[in-house]
């Protein structure tokens, strides 16, 4: 059933046995932090030319919506089998037949492809352990957006983020939950 308000962008989701059905708060927090930047006025003129990285997409919910936003260049994978299915069926419910979301575990997932954008809903330690393999995806220019981290564990993050010359764009917090749209230093001389 559709709800009672009315509301830009309407998404359907079928979340049983996967992660992210959007209630969460850091699957919220994401969503939000993308939303925010795919809305930018300078963004948003060019919206169809970004690609996007969704790991550990769960239900498929943040590529969904940036879909809905306009972008159009977005890969998605989880490592849970079941998960990707979810998405499968989610993205079809939602008349996104492209693209295809696929099992993989960022631990060995490879591409040369580099990402305007990158979604990480992850726990702390996936984030900490693969932070050098997110910024390889990152374009120099692009936004790493990144959630999952209880804030019992937001100045260890910090930390991992600056030693790995990263900035934080912005940082929020929901529930005791943090989100961080993150970008790669320029060097300045």
């Amino acid at each position: 059933t559709l709800p009672d308000k009315e509301y830009e962008i309407i998404i359907k989701i079928d979340p049983f046995d996967s992660f992210g059905d959007g209630h969460h708060p850091t699957t919220r927090l994401c969503g939000i932090l993308l939303e925010e930047i795919l809305k930018k006025p300078g963004i948003k003129r060019r919206v169809s030319t970004l690609s996007m990285l969704d790991i550990g997409t769960g239900s498929g919910i943040l590529s969904i919506a940036a879909w809905a936003l306009g972008v159009r260049d977005i890969e998605l994978f989880d490592y849970d089998q079941v998960s990707v299915e979810k998405a499968v069926k989610n993205l079809k419910m939602n008349g996104i037949i492209s693209p295809v979301p696929f099992v993989a575990d960022i631990y060995q997932y490879t591409t040369d492809k580099k990402f305007d954008l990158i979604t990480a809903n992850l726990l702390s330690r996936l984030l900490e352990d693969n932070i050098k393999k997110l910024i390889e995806l990152l374009k120099p220019e692009g936004c790493l957006i990144v959630s999952g981290v209880s804030t019992k564990w937001t100045d260890e993050l910090i930390k991992v983020f600056s030693k790995n010359n990263l900035e934080i764009l912005q940082h929020s917090i929901l529930e005791e939950w943090n989100g961080f749209i993150l970008s790669i230093k320029q060097n300045s001389f």
